[in-house]
């Protein structure tokens, strides 16, 4: 098993893995593979985040990712792939109306809060009320491909995240995960995150990170996880 930053060449791969592991309440992959393509694109080689692949062989198995600063991160996502979420929601609408209405309704505010980026046409500078927000920087998302499970991926994916994270400068992570949740909530537990908060209907964990020391360095191989 191998840790590599993610790279164009592990898109179709990280598609497949996304459709896999995402549940039916889930707004982009009923959008379509180049929408969700286009989601992880964005990460790619992005300087301002950091996004890390779990590779067995030639096999994208799990992807963590997330922004070095939250501030402003969500805007420039949304400006660069709305086209591809509009094509998908077109798209959608003719194929599964009801299923794409429900989920509209239940995610007003994300879909809101998108609109509102992509007709900024400029992100501007910090406002004051965020600057203590950039001392932390952020996991949006981990994900492990089911028939991968259970074999320590995405304690190793984790570690591996977090220790790129401070080898980049960043010396607190935060994340937020549904209370409802468990098995992500007894996972942050036991990999050293703490709980602070909580958010709308999510529970909210944080860690602060040491010295990572060169074992987590990326594209390292680690024996004993394909099998």
């Amino acid at each position: 098993m191998t840790y590599q930053p993610l790279s164009l060449e592990h898109l179709d791969g990280l598609v497949d893995v996304h459709y896999r592991i995402t549940t039916g309440n889930n707004l982009l992959p009923l959008m379509g593979r180049s929408a969700v393509r286009a989601f992880y694109r964005w990460w790619a080689g992005n300087p301002k985040v950091v996004a890390v692949v779990a590779c067995c062989g030639e096999t994208v198995v799990g992807h963590a990712l997330g922004p070095l600063s939250p501030a402003n991160y969500r805007q420039e996502l949304n400006r660069a792939i709305w086209k591809d979420l509009m094509i998908g929601a077109i798209r959608v609408s003719f194929v599964h109306p009801i299923r794409l209405a429900r989920l509209v309704t239940a995610r007003k505010a994300m879909l809101r809060s998108m609109m509102r980026s992509v007709l900024r046409l400029h992100p501007g500078p910090v406002p004051p009320s965020l600057e203590a927000e950039v001392a932390y920087s952020t996991l949006l998302s981990i994900g492990v491909d089911p028939s991968f499970q259970g074999k320590s991926v995405a304690r190793d994916l984790l570690a591996k995240f977090v220790a790129e994270m401070g080898r980049r400068g960043a010396k607190e992570l935060r994340l937020t995960v549904r209370a409802t949740n468990t098995r992500a909530i007894a996972f942050y537990n036991q990999t050293g995150w703490t709980f602070f908060d909580e958010a709308n209907g999510g529970l909210r964990f944080r860690r602060v990170i040491g010295d990572a020391g060169d074992s987590n360095a990326l594209n390292r191989t680690e024996t004993g996880i394909c099998n």
